[in-house]
């Protein structure tokens, strides 16, 4: 997994923005966290700020011209309201924390949320411009103001099946008045995995045992003392039973299954497939898996050089997710 990541690493390397090869590893966050200091910004006028500025000259020019007091004392102090809308616009963006988080689960070809936990500091942050720097594809901005710490939420662009480069997070400001415009581009040195495409054309869940010469039906196991799993709550469960952490976190209600209930057995097997091709395999096996995963059904996974025995719970299935989307890589 190590190697594969450093040679990932280096090949982004040429395709990062100008910006980041210029100003070199400063940009580079590490850890999933940084917080901004000068080092990490630039300010430029807007187009705003240069007819500003071009009004400034005019009324300098005027002034000059006819020795008109009134109007050198509105040009300067023009020029006095610039100057600080400069520094407002640069400290708006100095000493921000920014943290991104860990999404659950993400799938190829379709867009996901990655979520930054923000940490404004002493000071209020007013109209934070979040968005992808995605060459050729320009994005309409999140804007996002955070007087206390809060979280962004910014949609990912579609991604390939396997390791995939955070991409590089653009963050602006143009407050207070829009006539400087303050940036930093942050580049995580961190990799999203990213599951199959599910089929949305996947064959039925096969019910029999595979590869074992026989056609049976579904086989029945007796679940360990010690096993974790979950099943959907049913009337008469006792409270003892009931898995409110993980009800907690949707709507409905779980149970904790016990010792010496059996269950369905299934396995989800590369060679019933035969005749697809790699991708159409892997995505129908990640149909399966997450079919079987919300059947409550233990199911096992063969690839041509991986498997695993029938289980259920959430850490069995993202070990069968996560073989699916390195299957081929270099792990």
């Amino acid at each position: 997994m190590a190697s594969l990541i450093a040679s990932l690493f280096r090949n982004e390397q040429m395709k990062t923005p100008w910006l980041l090869r210029w100003a070199g590893s400063r940009l580079f966050v590490e850890g999933g966290a940084t917080c901004l200091n000068r080092r990490h910004l630039f300010i430029l006028p807007t187009r705003a700020g240069l007819t500003y500025a071009t009004l400034i000259g005019v009324l300098l020019l005027v002034a000059t011209n006819y020795n008109n007091n009134m109007v050198f004392a509105f040009a300067f102090l023009l020029g006095s309201m610039g100057l600080n809308a400069m520094w407002q616009t640069h400290r708006n963006l100095l000493g921000l924390c920014i943290e991104w988080l860990e999404p659950e689960e993400i799938f190829a070809d379709r867009p996901a949320k990655l979520k930054l936990q923000l940490k404004p500091g002493k000071r209020p942050r007013r109209a934070l411009e979040f968005s992808w720097e995605t060459p050729g594809k320009p994005q309409e901005p999140v804007l996002i103001s955070a007087g206390l710490p809060a979280l962004a939420e910014l949609t990912l662009p579609p991604m390939k099946r396997g390791l995939n480069e955070i991409p590089v997070l653009r963050l602006a400001s143009r407050y207070p008045l829009g006539i400087f415009r303050a940036w930093t581009l942050l580049r995580f040195k961190h990799y999203l995995l990213v599951y199959p495409a599910p089929s949305k054309q996947a064959p039925p869940l096969p019910q029999a045992p595979m590869g074992c010469g026989r056609n049976t039906a579904a086989q029945r196991i007796t679940i360990d003392p010690d096993y974790d799993g979950l099943r959907p709550y049913q009337p008469g469960d006792p409270p003892r039973l009931i898995a409110w952490r993980a009800s907690a976190r949707g709507d409905a209600l779980f149970s904790k299954r016990m010792q010496g209930e059996t269950m369905s057995l299934v396995w989800l097997d590369w060679l019933r497939l035969e005749g697809r091709d790699t991708e159409d395999r892997l995505s129908i096996l990640c149909r399966w898996v997450l079919e079987a995963d919300r059947r409550q059904l233990a199911y096992g996974l063969r690839l041509p050089d991986w498997s695993v025995a029938p289980a259920l719970g959430i850490a069995h299935r993202r070990k069968c997710l996560r073989q699916l989307a390195l299957y081929g890589a270099i792990r």
